[in-house]
């Protein structure tokens, strides 16, 4: 049975199969009405069929076509409640009798595991859900559930609920400070709390809490565990309430006898904060204007607080603030939003845990370069004594056109990729491809498309106010959309700007999905109160131009050492990365290092001058932060100290895995301690696996099945050609890189010939691309398998949100062995840091090492980095138990754990750098040139054992083995 019948009759049976496998309290009023978007109140054909494809593609349907399918259903009209530790089936869970001064039994869920609760539905309703959680000790990040109905996650959104953990500042803004006056960041410290929320869309693309579609009827609610464990006192079904109107709050205050407080003024510094969400909500300075308080022109004063880090849905800060009786105040806020231009940031704006009125959940702060005072403008009812005031992210009404943007972006993209598949990434321009023919769908969402994106248009300039530069890439894209409907021919010839259109329309997604503000003070003051200028006026602002400029010559804003050079007893320590992650360290030789040893530390930040100091006789006692290369070409110049002959040595290594040693390992000694370790997983989109019936890949036969089917379909898969890549076969098939202790390279011997031949294949015979950009490529779709290090997750968690739950990673393929078992060793490598050989306290320069190689140590330096710069910045620390603290999921951790367990690294030996160079030189020369492998490889590798002879005499070595052996 085919045609249009017989595919709208499957897209209902699909529909059919979703309906069939989903099934009032103090303090939670419930809501006269729940709001559904107006153009997906009615379910019809296309939802259906949205529904049809996201099952097939093994994914998840997106909220907005669930919300479409079950439009006509009602909202709840009274409550349920769970009480979880009532589970009808739990693994990973414990009961508690009490808990944070609750008493009653209490469901604890552990990082792993699940709960399923049962529950009997009186009404077929759409039901939100609110729950009360504490936070349990673990690895400090977000706490993470999936929720199932009868087993089934009913829309993608529900595989991610977040629950926030709360923070507080361990000591006041500006009650630390160092040697030249400086403020420093205090540490955050966790401050867990019984806390209750309505269950939302974590990336914040829908502004009501969640609903979910439940039948008449018995059912079975599960919460699965991602990250963290959490305690769980109750679970309410229910539909939230909605804040009343303005003028309803207002005549709702008047019959209370409420009264605008007058001239009353209080003005509270907001990096004072009482709570906050994420630890990444750290007080920051501002020195752009005198007005902003506390104030010095010269040195640093934590004076702000927000910014970049308070961008992401779902963030909140807190502050306490004392009045003196029941009243209505307003609040105002001086405040910068100099960061997303041409249009304004969100923020929801709670008193007490309640939003008051339906204005402050849609708080707006515009664009501008200066700080101003912003705020709502009605007042707030506030009670006498202490009242908490919240701000928590979100995308307010822009977060409908953001959701409608990401649906756009997925459909071009979606449309790109099924030309690709016609035409390849580069078009034959002069043959006609019959693509209208080929693909009436694709033509069919262009004309689809153009329409959405003029009412895009139309709908931003609304909300903005005015024509922003994305209204012009809206307008062209719908331009060349409804061209490619006229003339399908020119699809092929303008693919490339098509492209970059769809990419221009990513990047505003982006952009507009990080919604930072910075605050410096708020003001609680009645109508007739005179606030503090927001600007200095002219004379103060010249003033304090003149002094930070005299100031410059002064002072020196490199330095970040506590102590001065010269100190006795002190070591200096160089860093060779950026200045947050200095500062970060810095922070932690503070209070820590210095308090618990005694030992002063010289802190610098340097850059391409550790080599030039050493041979002059002035470099560091430590160095930090060195390439990987970097230790043993110090060693054989007798530049670094051996730490091997350190006492506590074997406790200190016993912390890292003995890959990440190797590398600093010359003739039995240890010249550094790791600090990173990075190493290559395999990246996949799940929902191209799905179109196309692809499984992850075990072995490289998988891999290379995996490369031609993409290659068929004009698609391909990515591995960067480096020598790591080289490694990965080479250690696979049991070879090695050098042999005779490092005097001759091992790539001659027939393990590393079959590596070296199966690894270009891939390039010569599999036509897999030597150059291109992966997180691009794979975003689009055009590269929907790739190799990369393992911080490519971080890359993609940030550059490309409109992708997230349609990919994954997993281990490296591997090579069957004839014993069945199958070996996916990688190549792996990282930073080092390392003693100085004419250190002259070298036992208090082991102490610093043995101190910031440290389980604690290394964790806090991650957890600080990834606060101060966000997800895309994780710390890809050597320390495995650190590792195993950062804020990954339960899944994501044992995934890498597993392929961390088989990294071997790449020796360093005198004249290795040439074993990169010449491999790079052979590979090429097969690509290009198409010479054989193995004749090529060898040539190469007499090339290499030459330059490691050479160097080794140059060096004063021992050259044994270069007589009978080297032949």
């Amino acid at each position: 049975m085919t045609g249009p019948v017989s595919r709208r009759l499957l897209a209902a049976l699909a529909a059919a199969l979703v309906l069939l496998s989903s099934g009032g309290q103090a303090g939670i009023p419930v809501a006269s009405a729940l709001v559904i978007p107006a153009d997906i109140a009615s379910p019809g054909d296309a939802a259906f069929a949205a529904v049809a494809a996201a099952r097939t593609d093994g994914t998840a349907i997106p909220y907005r076509d669930y919300l479409a399918l079950h439009g006509g259903t009602p909202p709840a009209s009274g409550s349920l409640e769970i009480l979880p530790a009532e589970t009808v089936g739990a693994e990973g869970c414990t009961v508690l009798a009490s808990l944070g001064g609750w008493n009653g039994p209490i469901l604890a869920t552990g990082e792993t595991g699940f709960a399923t609760f049962e529950i009997d539905v009186p009404e077929t309703a759409l039901y939100q859900a609110w729950i009360e959680y504490y936070p349990l000790p673990g690895r400090g990040g977000l706490v993470e559930r999936s929720l199932q109905v009868d087993g089934t996650v009913p829309f993608r959104e529900a595989e991610r609920i977040v629950l926030p953990r709360v923070f507080r500042d361990s000591v006041r803004p500006g009650d630390l400070r160092d040697r030249l006056g400086n403020d420093l960041i205090p540490l955050l410290e966790e401050d867990p709390r019984w806390e209750g929320t309505w269950i939302r869309d974590a990336s914040g693309l829908q502004a009501d809490p969640l609903s979910f579609h439940l039948e008449a009827g018995l059912h079975r609610l599960t919460l699965s565990s991602v990250r963290e464990p959490v305690a769980i006192r109750r679970i309410l079904l229910a539909r939230a309430s909605q804040a009343p109107s303005v003028t309803e709050f207002l005549n709702d205050a008047a019959s209370g006898g409420l009264t605008d407080m007058g001239a009353y003024l209080q003005v509270v510094q907001a990096e004072q904060a009482g709570a906050k969400s994420d630890s990444t909500l750290v007080a920051r300075s501002d020195r752009t204007s005198p007005a902003t308080f506390p104030y010095d022109p010269v040195r640093i004063r934590m004076n702000t607080i927000g910014g970049r880090a308070w961008s992401t849905p779902g963030q909140w800060i807190e502050w306490v603030v004392r009045v003196p009786e029941d009243g209505l105040y307003r609040l105002s806020f001086r405040s910068r939003q100099n960061y997303l231009s041409g249009s304004f940031c969100t923020r929801r704006l709670s008193v007490n845990g309640e939003v008051q009125y339906r204005d402050l959940e849609d708080l707006r702060f515009p664009y501008g370069l200066d700080w101003d005072w912003r705020g709502p403008a009605t007042p707030v009812r506030l009670q006498a004594g202490d009242n908490v005031i919240r701000l928590e992210v979100t995308l307010g009404q822009a977060a409908d056109l953001v959701s409608r943007m990401e649906a756009i972006i997925l459909d071009l993209n979606r449309a790109y990729r099924k030309v690709v598949m016609v035409t390849g990434a580069v078009p034959d321009p002069f043959r006609d491809y019959l693509l209208d023919r080929k693909l009436p769908e694709v033509f069919a969402a262009f004309s689809d498309q153009a329409k959405a994106l003029r009412q895009m248009n139309v709908d931003l300039m609304a909300l903005t106010g005015g024509r922003g530069s994305l209204s012009a890439v809206l307008q062209s894209l719908a331009v060349q959309l409804d061209e490619f409907t006229e003339r399908p021919e020119e699809v092929q010839n303008r693919l490339a700007s098509f492209k970059s259109n769809i990419g221009a329309l990513g990047t505003w997604v982006i952009s507009v999905r990080q919604q930072p503000i910075e605050i410096d003070t708020i003001a609680i003051h009645g109508p007739d109160a005179l606030l503090p200028p927001a600007r200095a006026g002219f004379l103060r602002s010249l003033a304090h131009e003149i002094r930070s400029f005299l100031a410059s010559f002064l002072f020196d804003y490199s330095d970040l050492g506590d102590v001065e050079t010269g100190t006795a007893g002190a070591i200096e320590v160089w860093v060779q990365t950026g200045r947050d992650q200095a500062s970060i360290l810095k922070e932690l030789i503070d209070n820590d290092f210095t308090p618990g040893t005694g030992i002063p530390v010289v802190l610098k930040l340097v850059q391409n001058q550790l080599l030039p100091a050493t041979v002059a006789g002035r470099g560091p006692d430590v160095a930090l932060q060195c390439g990987g290369a970097e230790p043993i070409n110090y060693a054989i110049r007798s530049a670094v100290e051996d730490l091997s002959a350190f006492p506590t040595f074997p406790q200190v290594t016993a912390r890292f895995r003995d890959s990440a040693l190797l590398p600093f390992t010359l003739d039995g000694k240890v010249f550094a301690l790791p600090e990173t370790h990075t190493f290559p997983m395999f990246f996949y989109r799940l929902d191209i696996f799905a179109e196309l019936s692809l499984q992850p890949p075990d072995t490289w036969d998988d891999f290379r099945t995996i490369a031609a089917r993409l290659q068929k379909n004009n698609m391909n898969a990515g591995l960067q050609p480096i020598i790591h890549s080289l490694g990965t076969f080479l250690y696979q098939l049991d070879g090695t890189f050098y042999i005779d202790d490092g005097r001759r390279s091992g790539l001659s011997e027939t393990a590393a010939v079959e590596a070296f031949r199966l690894w270009t294949a891939l390039y010569t015979d599999y036509s897999l691309p030597y150059r291109y950009d992966a997180a691009n490529r794979f975003r689009t779709g055009e590269m929907p398998a790739v190799i990369e290090d393992y911080t490519f997750f971080n890359l993609l968690s940030l550059s490309a949100p409109e992708i997230w739950g349609l990919w994954d990673f997993g281990p490296v393929p591997g090579i069957r062995k004839q014993d069945g078992t199958l070996d996916r060793d990688v190549a792996g490598g990282g930073n080092a840091c390392m003693m100085l050989r004419n250190s002259r306290a070298k036992e208090k320069a082991w102490a610093f090492l043995d101190w910031y190689t440290s389980d604690a140590i290394q964790l806090r330096f991650g957890q600080r980095i990834e606060s101060l710069l966000g997800t895309s910045a994780r710390y890809p620390t050597a320390n495995v138990e650190a590792f195993r603290s950062l804020p990954w999921t339960a899944r994501d951790l044992g995934v890498l754990e597993d392929q961390w367990r088989s990294v071997r690294a790449i020796p360093e030996v005198p004249g290795g750098y040439y074993t990169s160079r010449h491999v790079n030189n052979a590979f090429r020369r097969v690509l290009f040139q198409e010479d054989e492998p193995k004749e090529t490889l060898l040539e190469y590798v007499e090339v290499i054992d030459d330059e490691i002879r050479s160097k080794r005499n140059e060096l004063g070595l021992d050259a044994e083995g270069d007589g009978d052996d080297a032949e």
